[in-house]
């Protein structure tokens, strides 16, 4: 007797090979992503923020928002993980402050003498 291969069976065959060529590292990064995901939508009280877009002159993106406390966590958050991280904590007093400047590392004028002393 024959066997021929369908097209599912090919398929199942192929997407056997490309799980058995995937390293450990790769569904380690998968189960970590999938892990941060988990923690945002958490830290949204599993109510993400979503948007649409409106068509007026330009196009504008418009973001809904389930309440203001969602708005303040995600103004936060990309506060505090953006690139140039403008919400830091002081290195005296460890009180939480908005740089000014890029090398900014103390609060107040008075935490840098203290620490300097």
């Amino acid at each position: 007797m024959r066997k021929y291969l369908t097209q599912a069976m090919l398929a199942e065959s192929i997407a056997r090979l490309d799980d058995a060529a995937r390293t450990q590292d790769e569904f380690e990064k998968e189960a970590e992503d999938a892990e941060l995901h988990r923690q945002a939508i958490a830290a949204f009280d599993g109510n993400v923020p979503s948007f649409h877009i409106e068509l007026f002159d330009k196009p504008v993106m418009v973001w809904d928002f389930h309440s203001l406390m969602a708005v303040i966590h995600l103004v936060l958050g990309l506060m505090t993980t953006g690139d140039n991280q403008p919400l830091r904590s002081c290195k005296y007093c460890n009180r939480a402050y908005v740089a000014k400047h890029p090398k900014a590392e103390f609060c107040k004028p008075s935490c840098k003498n203290k620490h300097n002393v």
